[in-house]
């Protein structure tokens, strides 16, 4: 299974380096506060990444980056209460206890980025959408599923409902099952799990709901991870 692990990592990289280069003017300046923008932006990737595949160690050693360094310099008072939104998320999912609690967070950091964006017309201009991916078989199944989680973490950084959708969607085709050697039947309660988020996701139709909702695909993420024995640590 150490394919499917190597081939999800890369093209979450993928993924996030896309819309990283469709950051509204982002420009890794350390006197720009858009480059810190920028900056936030990558770090905040780093732990979903993390969280998804398990990684405790690097979800907690990015979160804690993100919370000691991110700031609301350059981008007026009305920034202030969301960054420390974020800063406080950040710092619950650094000293989070257990994947569980960290994986619950995740929605929460997105949305209170989200948030921000919102509030001060800021944030990622979410234009270039990847194609979802249509290879056939369990590797293309789990793609499918990692395009759908990066679209729906877009969406909510970027309080964008077109790319929430389209996240939303891409997990609705039907579970794994037959794609699954029969010793392995033992993870399909989560790919259907994944499956009814979808549906849930889709219905959202608050911040809140869809953070909540998000924390709860991310945990099932990592829960299917780790019984595949593909948990990072």
């Amino acid at each position: 299974m150490m394919r499917l692990t190597l081939a999800a990592r890369n093209a979450l990289v993928l993924s996030t380096s896309l819309l990283l280069m469709n950051c509204a003017g982002a420009q890794a300046d350390p006197d720009d506060p858009r480059g810190h923008m920028f900056t936030n932006f990558a770090r905040s990737g780093a732990v979903q990444s993390a969280l998804i595949h398990g990684d405790m160690r690097t979800a907690k050693r990015s979160a804690r980056i993100l919370s000691d360094y991110v700031s609301a310099e350059g981008f007026g008072g009305e920034a202030v209460e969301y960054v420390a939104r974020v800063r406080r998320t950040a710092m619950s999912i650094a000293r989070a206890e257990s994947l569980e609690e960290a994986t619950r967070q995740a929605g929460n950091l997105a949305a209170a980025c989200g948030s921000c964006h919102a509030a001060t017309g800021g944030g990622p201009r979410l234009s270039l959408m990847t194609p979802l991916p249509m290879e056939g078989g369990l590797i293309g199944h789990m793609r499918r599923h990692l395009w759908s989680v990066d679209r729906m973490w877009e969406g909510l950084v970027g309080a964008n409902q077109t790319f929430w959708e389209a996240g939303a969607r891409g997990l609705l085709e039907q579970p794994l099952h037959a794609e699954l050697p029969p010793e392995r039947y033992d993870v399909a309660r989560f790919a259907e799990r994944v499956h009814e988020l979808g549906t849930q996701a889709l219905a959202a139709n608050t911040a809140e709901r869809r953070a909540e909702v998000y924390g709860e695909l991310i945990a099932t993420c990592a829960g299917c991870h780790y019984a595949l024995g593909e948990s990072g640590g």
